[in-house]
């Protein structure tokens, strides 16, 4: 017997879970392919999938009009060519392997089917995927949903989904290799080379530009997410919301900079502008090989950890531990020194020989 899903709500979930496995997936979605794909997943619920039973999912021209921002006039010419292209898409789910240096995917189609009729679409998820969409004891990303719906890029959805991986407790994205964050961006086809029809994201270069760059700006001038991810520059300010890493001349890794913002504490503009005044400072003086004392250091700790950078601020707390260690050793020894000296002036108080 096939479970029927029928959305009777005329509001979203406020946030949708996705899992770990989909979140770092390789995917090549376009905006509305991935709103389709979203609101399917905001709805579902582990239990769906009791019984071995594959659920359906089904939402009202009215409901998808609504929460879409599509005009009702247009609804079904803008859905048909979505839901025939969906039909034909797969996903990259990656394959646990114990060589952590083998980056292994494997692809499966997402839907059985997807169909627009009578004023209604409807969605059948793929068996094969069951634990992947499903899987929440391995984490999830907790996704806000009407932010990422407000989103009108399809890269830009994407990086927002990926930074909703982590968004508290001191934990923060990993160094991406660039060819892996290509994968996660939709631009590798299953041999691992960049597909016939994105050629130019071979380029570094194009590919920071359109995914990375256009998806930060994306982020920063929506007026949902703007208000939910702070993005920063990078210790030498040569770059905004990312960090590169290279081995030679060549873009190796990226580093996303950012810190999700509590809403019940909003961002103040000047304090941030001060903070990252300080960071640009010190680091540009520690860049030019001067030795930063050890107040300085602390500020530059404090500024780091106030954006969220607790792995830098870290490394810099441990330093002012060895230096400050280090001072006290010399106060010891210096003060020794001058005891030494004083017994010394008593048994030879005349110093004229």
């Amino acid at each position: 017997m096939v479970k029927v899903n029928t959305a009777k709500k005329h509001t979203l979930p406020k946030q949708f879970k996705k899992a770990h496995k989909l979140v770092f997936s390789q995917q090549d979605l376009t905006q509305r392919e991935a709103d389709l794909f979203a609101l399917m997943i905001a709805h579902m619920k582990p239990e769906d999938w009791d019984n071995n039973e594959t659920p359906v999912y089904e939402f009202t021209s009215t409901q998808l009009s609504r929460w879409l921002d599509i005009n009702p006039k247009e609804l079904a010419k803008t859905l048909k060519p979505v839901a025939d292209r969906l039909t034909k898409k797969n996903i990259g789910l990656p394959v646990d392997d114990e060589n952590d240096d083998v980056q292994e995917f494997d692809f499966i189609s997402i839907f059985k089917r997807v169909k627009y009729k009578d004023r209604k679409l409807t969605m059948i998820p793929n068996d094969e995927l069951r634990e992947a969409y499903i899987e929440y004891n391995n984490s999830y990303a907790l996704i806000n949903t009407q932010s990422f719906f407000s989103l009108k890029k399809e890269y830009a959805k994407r990086l927002y989904e990926i930074l909703s991986r982590f968004k508290g407790g001191g934990t923060y994205l990993q160094t991406f290799d660039i060819s892996d964050l290509k994968g996660l961006f939709g631009l590798h086809d299953p041999g691992g080379k960049i597909k016939s029809g994105k050629r130019s994201f071979a380029n570094n270069s194009v590919f920071i530009e359109r995914c990375i760059k256009a998806s930060i700006r994306g982020i920063k001038d929506d007026p949902e997410t703007n208000q939910e991810i702070l993005f920063f520059d990078s210790p030498d300010g040569s770059t905004h919301g990312y960090e590169v890493y290279r081995e030679g001349r060549k873009i190796a890794k990226i580093k996303f900079l950012y810190r999700w913002v509590d809403k019940k504490k909003p961002i103040q503009t000047l304090n941030l502008d001060e903070i990252k005044k300080v960071i640009s400072t010190l680091e540009m003086k520690r860049r030019d090989g001067f030795e930063l004392t050890i107040d300085e250091l602390k500020n530059l700790a404090h500024s780091y950890t106030s954006i969220g950078e607790n792995e830098r601020a870290s490394k810099i707390k441990l330093a002012v531990q060895r230096r400050e260690k280090e001072q006290e050793e010399l106060v010891e020894i210096q003060s020794s020194l001058e005891a030494f000296m004083n017994e010394l002036k008593q048994i030879a108080p005349d110093d004229n020989y």
